[in-house]
């Protein structure tokens, strides 16, 4: 994890902004990224999100809504792939919590990806759907824990 932060503060924590980023499912033109293998690397993450919902739900009991992660992996030819940059997508999300938005934010730089196949970057936008498993809400099946939804009791 050390050599993974220090990859990533030595990039400044920049990479391409490009326009607007891929779903898990498209890949970027300059490097490619199976939508599956992210999705189950998410998996490998989620108890870190679950974790920030629950202590988000600490402050304040009836949070709930989503929230869009857009992020970039970039190829490292010794650490393989990093997070080189992690953003909310403020239009498509509902959650307001700062603290949650900050720990799911600083929560990507923890996926452990291959490389981009062909170098340069992939750009990913992550929907997170954040609901109490005692909730009515129809947002996300109740108690789904997988990538795209966070549910807490």
């Amino acid at each position: 994890m050390d050599k993974l932060r220090a990859a990533q503060e030595a990039s400044g924590g920049q990479g391409p902004t490009g326009s607007g980023g891929a779903t898990p499912e498209e890949e970027s033109p300059s490097g490619t990224l199976s939508g599956d293998y992210i999705r189950s690397a998410m998996k490998e993450i989620q108890p870190l999100i679950k974790e920030c919902y629950q202590n988000a739900l600490a402050a304040k009991p009836d949070l709930s809504g989503r929230m869009v992660v857009s992020f970039e992996i970039a190829g490292d030819s010794e650490l393989g792939g990093l997070v080189t940059e992690s953003k909310l997508d403020p239009e498509r999300s509902t959650i307001t919590s700062p603290g949650l938005k900050e720990c799911v934010r600083e929560t990507m730089y923890a996926l452990e990806l291959p490389a981009p196949e062909g170098g340069g970057t992939v750009e990913v936008n992550m929907p997170f759907i954040f609901h109490r498993k005692d909730s009515k809400k129809q947002e996300a099946p109740e108690g789904r824990t997988e990538p795209g939804s966070a549910g807490a009791k």
